[in-house]
């Protein structure tokens, strides 16, 4: 019987190159070190100090798939900047990861670039950004592995500072309308005490009201020495001015509790409110037939100066007309 291979865990491991922990913790333990020289003052950070040789040596025969992009994302979240460079949009932090990538790019140059012969005098000088640094592609070869999962680790930073700023972002706007709905409840709740108050001030008005009316035509009318045509012009005057008194207390109460007493919708006051017009028309109607009642039964009491009367009445007609066109941005009667 032929003898099968036998071997370890731990060999299987170190020959797939799977033993990576120690150089996963390496790795993340350098990228928090410099990420939060970062957050600390992110303006002056340059990532000049960062130790990229340190950093390929500890990708040396890691696998791609086996970076600790937990460990990258869990330094990303746990270290903020201050609240000034958060809300200032030219930091960012995803300048980190494209100040690091940028300092590997010069390191990469400087250790596997090939030395620039220096030009003759009469040639014209060109800076060293402006030119394409070449390199010796059998030494860069050789670290191709290690380069390779280091950009996978600039990318995977790139990806988690903006998964972070989004979540940021979100969690802002949300943080705003939420404090927005606590002042406004909190305004509501301070008003509460006072609008009740209120209420309750004016439902006794609207009570003092009714009954001061009814008590009021009681006594005019108990001991009536009035004709029937000046008791219904009284009477109708009295009911018009209660009227309008009740309404304009109902439409308070109404302004109180944030609720309308429109029957319709309309920029019109007489069409929103069918009721209360037609209350006034009728109660106007009975008023003209009366005085046009007395005229009538009266004529050598009728003066002529008696037209100055007419005045206030085409006074109230022009205004409402010139107060209630469409091109208005406010209407006669705005309260109602």
């Amino acid at each position: 019987m032929v003898d099968e291979q036998k071997t370890t865990l731990n060999d299987v491991k170190n020959e797939w190159f799977l033993n990576y922990s120690s150089n996963s913790s390496n790795i993340a333990k350098i990228f928090k070190i410099e990420y939060k020289k970062y957050v600390k003052s992110p303006t002056s950070y340059d990532g000049e100090k960062f130790d990229f040789g340190t950093l390929l040596n500890n990708c040396k025969g890691m696998q791609p798939q086996l970076i600790p992009y937990s460990a990258l994302t869990e330094i990303i979240f746990k270290n903020d900047m201050t609240i000034q460079s958060i809300q200032d949009k030219e930091i960012g932090e995803s300048n980190f990861a494209v100040i690091i990538e940028n300092r590997f790019e010069q390191y990469l140059v400087k250790e596997y670039g090939i030395e620039q012969q220096p030009r003759s005098g009469n040639e014209e000088q060109v800076p060293f950004d402006a030119i394409e640094k070449e390199l010796y592609q059998d030494k860069i070869e050789e670290n191709k592995n290690e380069i390779i999962i280091s950009y996978k680790i600039f990318e995977h930073l790139k990806l988690a500072i903006s998964q972070k700023e989004g979540l940021y972002e979100k969690q802002t706007t949300e943080i705003k309308d939420l404090t927005n709905s606590i002042e406004q409840t909190k305004e509501k709740y301070e008003n509460m005490t006072s609008n009740y108050i209120s209420i309750l001030g004016i439902f006794a008005a609207i009570l003092m009201t009714a009954f001061g009316g009814i008590q009021s035509f009681t006594s005019i009318y108990q001991n009536n020495s009035f004709p029937l045509d000046d008791s219904l012009l009284i009477a109708c005057i009295g009911f018009i001015g209660i009227i309008l008194l009740i309404f304009l207390l109902m439409n308070s109460i109404a302004k109180l509790t944030g609720k309308k007493l429109d029957s319709k919708t309309s920029n019109k006051w007489y069409v929103r409110h069918p009721t209360l017009i037609n209350s006034l028309i009728l109660l106007s109607t009975i008023i003209g037939v009366i005085i046009i009642w007395k005229i009538i039964n009266n004529p050598e009491n009728v003066n002529l100066f008696y037209i100055l009367f007419l005045l206030p009445l085409v006074y109230f007609i022009v205004m409402s007309v010139w107060f209630n066109k469409e091109k208005k941005k406010w209407y006669f009667l705005w309260l109602w």
